[in-house]
């Protein structure tokens, strides 16, 4: 049903005759769908399933959170992205069963018409200076993945967010990057790095071990050695190298992809990035179809 309505509300506003095709056949277009879910969701969603059969509570989900019951999660009413407008007075986004879409008896939309959120002041971003005090930036590097628990970068309000184009997450505080750094364990077969991690095969640990011993110089040689746009993978890269990681086995992975952007931004504002010109030029041009972030 969502996909039919999408498809929908998209010929009534551009007239795609493509759209209008797949409508005219739509059960025999449906057959050729193929619902991609990642394997944590598989994990979570067959162990709620076995535990149903069983009567018993997701172990996953007492693991994770014991304060919420299966049953708690089994009738929420969890709205839509698609069917969600901005409630001025919280950070939530709630249903508004008011307002519908041109063309859609399902549809709803933003209501824009909300209060100005209350903009709340963010922390400058922390750049790592340990001239004062080094002995208050030591961590333990052996022993990273046990002393400390993995923490990402956290998420800026949601008032703040819908006033302006900035960054999404705040920094983390240096000493903390730090840590997260250390929790890499240098495995003798790091995944984060093989067919089954990172699909341009960074070489993860080392720069890890890098931000560790705070030399954030090398560590951005080392990861762009590897990847030619680390603004962007830091970023919007869904991350495989985390969900490959060897701490992710009994606990939480390193924060791969908070510490390869803290790299990158480091070396932005330091000045290492340098434009790389070619010494001949071909004088021709090419168009990238599909490029993704690039």
């Amino acid at each position: 049903n969502f996909l039919h309505r999408i498809i929908t509300d998209h010929v009534a506003a551009t007239g795609s005759v493509l759209g209008q095709e797949l409508l005219g056949s739509f059960e025999s277009f449906l057959n050729q769908v193929v619902k991609v879910v990642p394997n944590d969701y598989s994990k979570f969603y067959r162990s709620q399933f076995e535990a149903e059969l069983r009567g018993e509570p997701n172990p996953l989900l007492v693991q994770e959170s014991p304060h919420i019951s299966t049953a708690s999660i089994k009738h929420a009413n969890v709205p839509d992205i698609e069917d969600l407008r901005l409630n001025s007075t919280t950070d939530l986004y709630l249903p508004d069963p008011t307002r519908s879409l041109s063309g859609s008896n399902n549809g709803l939309v933003i209501d824009c018409a909300v209060a100005a959120p209350q903009i709340k002041p963010e922390p400058p971003l922390t750049v790592l200076d340990i001239s004062s005090d080094k002995k208050q930036f030591q961590v333990n590097r052996l022993r990273g993945f046990i002393e400390y628990e993995a923490k990402g970068d956290p998420y800026r309000s949601a008032d703040s967010r819908l006033a302006d184009y900035n960054e999404i997450h705040l920094p983390l505080e240096p000493l903390e990057r730090k840590k997260q750094a250390s929790r890499c364990m240098d495995c003798g077969t790091p995944f984060c790095q093989s067919e089954y991690g990172c699909p341009i095969k960074n070489i993860i640990p080392e720069w890890n071990g890098l931000v560790t011993d705070d030399k954030w110089e090398e560590a951005y040689e080392r990861l762009s050695a590897t990847n030619n746009f680390p603004e962007f993978t830091g970023r919007v890269c869904p991350a495989p190298c985390e969900g490959a990681c060897v701490a992710g086995i009994i606990g939480k992975p390193v924060t791969i992809k908070n510490i390869e952007y803290a790299i990158i931004e480091r070396a932005f504002a330091e000045g290492w990035v340098k434009p790389n010109v070619p010494s001949r030029r071909t004088g021709t041009s090419i168009a990238v179809v599909g490029s993704g972030p690039a």
